[in-house]
This record gives structure tokens, sequence and C-alpha cells, in this order.
């Protein structure tokens, strides 16, 4: 949100010269940890379909074989 003052900061009670502070510039911790348990779990999944699949075809390649 932008505000836009008519008059200079100091009429309002307001600081000249803002300075974020640093607790609200660094990261998020908590919330880029879950975006990582999150992309993990997807691998995880990701990775049991790919055997799964794999183990699928090698069964077919064999019953092929054998008949």
């Amino acid at each position: 949100m932008l505000y836009i003052l008519d008059e200079k900061p100091e009429v309002y009670d307001l600081p000249v010269d803002p300075q974020m502070p640093a607790a609200a510039t660094a990261l998020n911790v908590g919330e880029w940890a879950g975006v990582g348990l999150g992309l993990l779990a997807g691998a995880g999944m990701f990775g049991a379909a790919m055997i799964a699949r794999a183990r699928m075809i090698e069964k077919k390649e064999e019953e092929s074989a054998e008949g």
C-alpha cells in the first residue's frame, strides 16, 4: 500500500527518514522450512511413483518373455 502525503512527514508525526527494522527484512525461516518440506515430500512421491513404474515395466517384460 502506498500513501501520498500532502505535507511533510513531521506534520503527521512521522519520521523524516524511516528505516526498515532488521527483523522485517530477515527471511522467515519457518515459512521456508515448510516450503522445503513440501518440496521434499513431492520429490519422495515422485521417486516412489518412478520406482513403482519401473517395477511394473520389468514385470511386464518378464511375462512377455515367458509367454
